[in-house]
């Protein structure tokens, strides 16, 4: 065959690679000319450590997605908590309901009430874990350090959920047995043992971290449910802790022995890593109790953060809103 014979016509393969790049332009075309609500590009904010004191690197910590109410696929979800949250009310307690749910794969939420600050009471308890947990990062062997429980370490102040375990005057407990009382059974020695020991620098640096002011010695210190979030997004993450340390915090969460909140109504085999919180307070003089719990509802292929706090008078009342508030959002997430 001769050199001129063999352009005489043209390659079919040609063609074909011609119009798939035509299709995909257009396809293009058609995406930045027809966008929706619902395909609209989303703005994501990136979060960095507040105090960033690498040179080279800015660790990446999470992320924010805005305008998420605005979003069709919540808005169902946004209505039917609003819609529980009536009812519960409707008993004429006129009890303080907050919600903060988020699609941990996706980054969307919504919430009810969700920028509402409430005295986190127990739930402090996670950040008290994470402090410790981060030590491991310099001291390998760090959980393995003992304390001895002293007379410092009793607490005195009544729990009306008091703890199943707890540790005892006189014993030395490992640092690792005393992170599994506090955070498994809500115990208040194990806590004050580990706080008498705790390292302020590095709590107030967890805080300092995700952009929330630390607590501070004779303040009151309250917290909303989004950004309690914060401290479950970097375990879940592993953006804070290596992941074998997120895995040892969540593992113990996902133990809680607390199962009148959020679990309460869930499938026993939906695992739930979440730490509750309780404490009488005074509102305008008048005397209320503080009920919250949060977590992750490992939901297959879909986990999502729930954090639900309460204020009102009647505890019992105050954990059957919560179960159900859970409940109910549970019904509306397991499905993508």
């Amino acid at each position: 065959m001769s050199k001129t014979a063999s352009h005489q016509k043209p390659r079919p393969y040609l063609a074909v690679l011609l119009l798939g790049i035509g299709m995909i332009l257009g396809w293009i075309l058609y995406l930045l000319t027809h966008q929706t609500p619902d395909t609209a590009p989303l703005d994501v904010i990136a979060i960095h450590p507040a105090d960033n004191a690498f040179h080279f690197t800015n660790p990446l910590l999470g992320f924010e997605v805005t305008d998420q109410k605005e979003l069709d696929e919540f808005k169902p979800l946004e209505q039917t908590i609003n819609q529980k949250v009536s009812v519960l009310n409707q008993d004429g307690q006129q009890h303080l309901v907050s919600v903060y749910v988020r699609d941990l794969n996706s980054g969307r939420w919504t919430g009810v009430n969700e920028d509402e600050t409430f005295t986190p009471a127990s739930l402090m308890k996670v950040p008290v874990m994470l402090t410790y947990l981060k030590q491991t990062e310099t001291n390998p062997n760090f959980l393995s350090t003992k304390f001895t429980i002293t007379q410092d370490d009793l607490d005195t102040s009544p729990q009306d959920i008091p703890p199943t375990q707890g540790a005892k005057l006189g014993e030395s407990y490992a640092i690792s047995d005393l992170l599994k009382f506090m955070i498994v059974y809500s115990d208040n020695v194990s806590l004050k043992s580990l706080f008498n020991h705790i390292d302020p620098k590095t709590l107030v640096e967890l805080f300092q971290t995700i952009g929330i002011n630390p607590p501070e010695v004779g303040t009151n210190f309250v917290i909303s449910p989004k950004n309690y979030s914060f401290f479950f997004r970097l375990l879940y993450n592993a953006t804070y802790l290596s992941p074998t340390e997120s895995e040892f915090a969540l593992n113990l969460l996902s133990q809680s022995d607390f199962q009148s909140g959020l679990s309460k109504n869930i499938p026993k085999d939906i695992p739930i890593a979440h730490k509750f919180g309780e404490a009488a307070v005074q509102i305008n003089g008048t005397n209320s109790y503080e009920l919250h719990d949060c977590g992750i509802v490992y939901v297959p292929q879909h986990p999502y953060f729930l954090c639900i706090m309460t204020r009102g008078t009647d505890k019992n009342q105050l954990e059957d809103n919560i179960s159900q508030l859970s409940e109910t959002i549970f019904d509306a997430m397991k499905n993508p």
